[in-house]
């Protein structure tokens, strides 16, 4: 798989997933509640999207499975973008 062709597959994973389960921001807040909610310790989206990120790089050391760099690619995209959005939101 070459970056394009997994850049390509991640950006339409993520527009998929939206139609499938709402905004990104929406799905990652709502379950950083609840993982607030089942640990008592405060998660923002972004853990969650890192969280995710980190939980697709274990699986990649032990998987050949492309499907694992593609996923990545698409948390990253959606840190990034949560990234961006709090820092445009807090200078407001």
């Amino acid at each position: 798989m070459t970056r394009f062709v997994c850049l390509t597959a991640a950006r339409d994973t993520v527009i998929a997933r939206e139609a499938d389960y709402g905004t990104p921001a929406g799905v990652l807040d709502r379950v950083a509640e609840l993982w607030a909610a089942m640990f008592g310790f405060p998660f923002t989206p972004l853990d969650v999207a890192l969280a995710l990120i980190l939980l697709k790089v274990a699986r990649a050391r032990d998987s050949s499975n492309p499907d694992n760099w593609v996923d990545v690619a698409g948390y990253a995209a959606l840190g990034a973008e949560l990234e961006e959005s709090f820092r445009t939101n807090r200078a407001l």
